[in-house]
């Protein structure tokens, strides 16, 4: 079972996570928002983040405590060989799931 809310949110390239590099794109200490704008923003430091060849971009939810754990949803769709991230299911997987807003940035 999954505690109520993740320790934080980030976006990597499923495979990569490590050699590609992964953004964090909210943190426990945080308010449960998450804004278009700041996501685009956070995304732009890694462009492998919004559009590779290498493999779909995945939205993950890191769990904290005794048993650590993950949870990691698909967001990148594929369209003539190149994963783009689909920003909206990433907000609508964090809103839906553990009761995120998203807000105008």
């Amino acid at each position: 079972m999954l505690p109520s809310e993740p320790s934080h949110i980030e976006v990597g390239v499923v495979d990569f996570w490590k050699s590609c590099g992964s953004v964090v794109l909210w943190q426990q200490d945080e308010p449960k928002q998450l804004s278009e704008t700041l996501i685009r923003e956070k995304l732009q430091t890694n462009k492998q983040l919004i559009c590779t060849a290498l493999n779909y971009q995945a939205i993950e939810f890191a769990f904290e405590g005794e048993y650590s754990h993950w949870l990691g949803i698909q967001i990148g769709k594929r369209k003539n060989g190149i994963y783009k991230t689909d920003i909206n299911s990433l907000i609508g997987f964090a809103i839906e799931l553990f009761g995120f807003e998203s807000v105008a940035a």
